[in-house]
């Protein structure tokens, strides 16, 4: 049997909620009800946010190392393989919640994708912040860990709104840092914003940039003018490289095979989507998994 690479579903907790707070210390995690340990690369069907205040070792995210360091913030999107390597300084919080936890008072059903730290949009998913800035972002942490403990009737809409100002400051802190400005509906990057936003949800279905265009309802010349204009790739480079991306990571986290794979990502033709592959990486997915596997 196939083993893919482990994915772990939003848990329960005996009062039925999504959504969960961990204090974390070294190695050790302060609370019974965490959900897993965790030895090898992994993924969640669900929102995870990592909050250090003292670091301390590294974190894999897709192919990315990022070391843990004090006064920092790391964001994982459904779906991204990540693997925490915990140093002896390491003191922090570990935040899941799903989807729907997030978003059932807000009208504006899309607001996750608004955030540009979430859904694989940046290639580091990752918050540095100096002591003054980081202690604004704990003071609703500490209120969501409190109310998290006294699990009143009310908890969870305490929770979410807590976490709603957690996030909205995060998004502030995040896109001054990275020098961005909040777009305008009718900018070059906010049309980038939605291009990228629909690769995530449909880049295992639509492969071509046709297909994207009809759900913008532009022609595929307009489509690649602006993204090209907005972010400097072609729409085909950045539906390729979503696509590429996942079969890396199938590829090193799972034993699926090279066909298993092709199929997986809607290629019918194995060999076409391994020629696609060592076009876009220089390597075939069997030379690649290899010369991967040994580091």
């Amino acid at each position: 049997m196939t083993q893919n690479i482990q994915l772990y579903d939003m848990p329960e907790d005996q009062t039925g909620q999504t959504f969960m707070i961990h204090e974390v210390s070294n190695e050790t995690i302060c609370t019974d009800e965490h959900i897993h340990k965790i030895g090898k690369p992994h993924r969640h069907k669900y929102y995870e946010i990592f909050v250090f205040i003292d670091g301390g070792g590294k974190h894999e995210i897709d192919f990315n190392v990022e070391p843990i360091i004090s006064n920092s913030v790391h964001f994982l999107t459904p779906g991204q393989v990540h693997q925490i390597f915990r140093g002896e300084k390491y003191h922090g919080f570990e935040i899941i919640f799903s989807r729907d936890f997030y978003l059932l008072d807000l009208q504006d059903k899309e607001k996750l994708l608004d955030l540009p730290y979430f859904n694989n949009n940046c290639i580091t998913p990752v918050l540095n912040l100096n002591t003054e800035e980081f202690k604004e972002l704990m003071i609703p942490i500490h209120e969501i860990s409190k109310e998290y403990s006294l699990n009143r009737d009310v908890s969870n809409d305490i929770i979410r709104s807590y976490l709603h100002v957690f996030l909205m400051k995060c998004k502030y802190y995040f896109t001054h840092k990275n020098s961005e400005t909040f777009l305008d509906e009718d900018s070059d990057m906010f049309f980038l914003s939605k291009f990228r936003n629909l690769v995530e949800k449909h880049f295992i279905t639509k492969h071509t940039v046709k297909e994207y265009a009809d759900l913008m309802s532009v022609s595929a010349g307009v489509l690649n003018s602006r993204i090209t204009k907005a972010g400097g790739q072609n729409a085909s480079e950045i539906i390729n490289r979503r696509i590429i991306l996942e079969a890396k990571r199938l590829l090193l986290f799972s034993d699926m095979n090279n066909k298993e794979i092709s199929f997986r990502l809607n290629y019918e033709d194995p060999s076409y989507f391994s020629r696609i592959f060592k076009k876009r990486t220089g390597y075939s997915p069997t030379e690649f998994r290899e010369k991967n596997a040994i580091k």
